[in-house]
């Protein structure tokens, strides 16, 4: 991955899976109290996954962060 055109691409995909799920957060009136890089990883495949669950924060009551997320 030492091609610049292959790192933009790689960057782009991550950011843009980034801001998918926190759209989904706020869609469902919640949000994650405790967003930090350390907290977003990368699986071998490049897709994204958030490691620190116990930091989202459900405003609404409608047990997203609880069931949606698991």
């Amino acid at each position: 991955m030492g091609d610049p055109s292959e790192r933009a691409a790689s960057a782009v995909s991550v950011y843009s899976q980034m801001t998918d799920a926190l759209q989904q957060f706020v869609a469902h009136d919640a949000f994650f109290q405790d967003m930090k890089p350390t907290n977003f990883l990368l699986r071998a495949d490049g897709s994204l996954v958030i490691a620190d669950t116990k930091s989202f924060v459900d405003v609404s009551g409608n047990a997203f962060c609880r069931s949606a997320l698991q």
